[in-house]
């Protein structure tokens, strides 16, 4: 009788076919490479001729002048200018808007007319702050003058403006990096 239960029970070994004691595959789960995120594409921009913003009227030389393409701001590059705030000349590119959402400059400029940006020079961009005409556009009235649209670029004196949108200008010198963005509801420098 011991023979026999032996043998029944050798017949329910582990792996014999016992679906109770089989050995149960375990799933693999299949690797996935992580993506490699597809670069955003830089903008292609259209570069404009200088020579089709030539200044008509302008009273500080040789240069350009333009507006955003929403008309409100108004802006001007030139070989050789002045600036009073920086006290030094040399070339010169500057940007302010007819109308703003801000009252004053981020850098701490006092006087509420300082609502655009300027670069001159080497020295750091900074804001105009005159509340005369600056630029040829600002007359408008009586000057048309050449609009930049966005996705476009004008490069005039060693720096480039460009139109991110219909509302703003951002301006930037090709020796350094510094510039600034001019629109209605910001401005700012770097």
């Amino acid at each position: 009788m011991f023979a026999v239960a032996m043998l029944l029970l050798a017949g329910c070994a582990p792996g014999d076919g016992d679906p109770l004691t089989e050995a149960t595959p375990t799933p693999t789960v299949a690797e996935t490479a992580t993506p490699t995120p597809t670069p955003t594409p830089t903008p292609t921009l259209t570069a404009l001729d200088p020579t089709a913003f030539a200044t008509q009227v302008d009273f500080f030389g040789p240069g350009v002048d333009f507006d955003s393409a929403d008309g409100n701001v108004r802006c001007g590059m030139w070989d050789e200018r002045r600036s009073p705030y920086a006290g030094v000349e040399g070339p010169y590119a500057g940007c302010r808007p007819n109308f703003a959402d801000y009252q004053t400059d981020p850098a701490g400029w006092s006087e509420v007319a300082c609502s655009g940006g300027v670069l001159v020079a080497d020295v750091d961009p900074h804001p105009v702050c005159d509340s005369g005409q600056a630029f040829v556009g600002e007359d408008s009235q009586n000057v048309t003058v050449g609009v930049l649209h966005p996705g476009e670029s004008l490069t005039y004196a060693g720096i480039t403006c460009t139109s991110p949108d219909a509302s703003s200008i951002e301006c930037v010198r090709a020796s350094d990096g510094a510039g600034f963005l001019v629109g209605r509801s910001e401005y700012r420098y770097f």
